[in-house]
């Protein structure tokens, strides 16, 4: 009889080990590693600055000449995360034109991510430049330029939501699903 109690204690101890979240806006514990739910391709769903919408909203950065534009539309922007901890971006809805290279209709960027070493927050590269004749003429971001750390709010193996404030004390919020 003692046995069996200490077998159901041991039961009730493991449930309550592996019930507890990681991170504040998780279901139920996953019993992959954080790394191995990263890996995948994900398509952002929701981008939020200061709680308003922006998933849809262009932004164009200009150079001085008038002629060199980059602008893009992040919903449905694809992120593919691999275990070597490279990132490859796509972005279907996006224009650039360039005097010198011509025009194009989507983006496509490549880039590295990490985990710190509480896995609290996901690192990724956001500073982009856009080479003319071999010489950076633009320097710009996806989603925020100075900050490359993520807060991780959520992490199923179906969905990322990811949180910062950057260099404008702005909250942005970022929503993946796979």
């Amino acid at each position: 009889m003692k046995q069996l109690f200490i077998y159901i204690l041991i039961f009730i101890s493991t449930l309550l080990l592996f019930n507890c979240k990681k991170y504040d806006e998780d279901g139920k514990r996953s019993w992959h590693k954080p790394e191995k739910r990263i890996v995948g391709t994900w398509y952002l769903k929701e981008f939020l600055v200061n709680g308003i919408d922006s998933v849809y909203k262009w932004n164009e950065i200009k150079t001085s000449d008038v002629t060199d534009t980059i602008s893009w539309q992040l919903i449905n922007t694809r992120f593919s995360f691999d275990s070597e901890r490279n990132i490859d971006i796509y972005i279907s809805n996006a224009h650039i034109y360039n005097s010198y290279y011509g025009s194009a209709n989507y983006l496509h960027l490549a880039s590295k991510w990490d985990l710190n070493k509480s896995k609290q927050e996901l690192q990724f590269e956001t500073q982009y430049a856009f080479l003319k004749a071999g010489v950076t003429f633009i320097n710009f971001s996806l989603l925020l330029s100075g900050n490359k750390s993520w807060e991780i709010k959520k992490l199923t193996d179906k969905e990322m939501i990811l949180e910062t404030v950057n260099e404008d004390d702005k909250h942005l919020r970022l929503k993946l699903q796979k």
